[in-house]
C-alpha cells in the first residue's frame, strides 16, 4: 500500500511539475511574442513617421520653389523663357526628383525647364486636357495647390503634378489667372 501511495504521490508531483513547466513555457512564449510584436509595430511606426517627415520636407521644398515663381509672377514682373530657365535651373534638385518645371499662363503650358526632352508639353492646356482638367480646375477654383498623379506625361513617362494657381491683378482691380 505504501508503494501505491508513493507511486501516486510521484505521479501527482510529476504532473504538477509538468503543468508548472508548461504554464511557464506558454507564458514566456506569449511574452516573447508580445514583445516581438511591439518591437515590430514600433519599427513600422518609426519607418512610417520617417517617411512622412521626408515627404513633408520634400513637399515643403517644392512648394517654396513654386512660391518663388508665384511671387515673381504675382508681383507683375514679366518673365521670359530665359529668366524662367535660369530660376528653374537654380531650383533643380540634385536627385532630379522634379523632372520639369512648367509655367502655364491661362492654363496653357508656355514655359518648361529643361526644354530638352520636354518640348511636347509646350502648348498643353491643363484646364482642358482630359487627364488633368479635374485637378487643374480644382486648383484654379480654390486658389490652393493640388498634387495629383500618376499621369502619363505628354513628353513620355509617368509622373505626378503640382498645380499651384497664380493670380495677378488686372487694370480693373480684378484677378487674372
Amino acid at each position: 500500500m505504501k508503494d501505491n501511495v508513493n507511486k501516486r504521490n510521484l505521479e501527482i508531483k510529476t504532473l504538477l511539475v509538468f503543468l508548472i513547466t508548461f504554464i511557464l513555457a506558454a507564458g514566456l512564449t506569449d511574452y516573447q511574442n508580445q514583445t516581438q510584436e511591439k518591437e515590430e509595430k514600433s519599427k513600422a511606426a518609426y519607418t512610417a513617421e520617417s517617411t512622412i517627415t521626408h515627404i513633408e520636407a520634400q513637399l515643403n521644398k517644392y512648394l517654396a520653389e513654386s512660391n518663388l515663381i508665384k511671387q515673381i509672377v504675382e508681383s507683375g514682373r514679366d518673365i521670359d523663357t530665359q529668366q524662367f530657365a535660369t530660376i528653374s535651373e537654380l531650383m533643380q534638385d540634385k536627385q532630379h526628383v522634379i523632372k520639369a518645371h512648367e509655367l502655364a499662363p491661362n492654363g496653357v503650358i508656355s514655359y518648361v525647364y529643361p526644354l530638352e526632352s520636354n518640348e511636347a508639353a509646350i502648348g498643353l492646356d491643363m484646364l482642358e486636357n482630359k487627364g488633368r482638367k479635374k485637378e487643374a480646375n480644382l486648383a484654379k477654383e480654390t486658389g490652393e495647390y493640388t498634387i495629383a498623379g500618376p499621369y502619363e506625361l505628354v513628353q513620355g513617362g509617368t509622373g505626378s503634378l503640382l498645380f499651384d494657381p497664380i493670380y495677378t491683378n488686372d487694370t480693373t482691380g480684378g484677378k487674372n489667372f
